[in-house]
């Protein structure tokens, strides 16, 4: 049962093949939170890295 709708941001409503993650299992959905969340996290690090690559002195 795939109630996780409190991160539509993060991917976890699962709109677009529901028939594909009703019969899946839970570690699995477990990992593709997972990655979602550190995907995230990942993605606001390198738009830091670059904000301080390129700051002007």
């Amino acid at each position: 049962m795939c109630t996780n709708v409190s991160f539509p941001l993060l991917g976890f409503t699962r709109k677009m093949h529901p028939h594909f993650f009703k019969c899946t299992p839970a570690w699995l959905d477990t990992l593709s939170g997972m990655q979602s969340i550190f995907g995230v996290i990942l993605l606001f690090l390198v738009g830091f890295a670059l904000r301080n690559r390129f700051r002007i002195k």
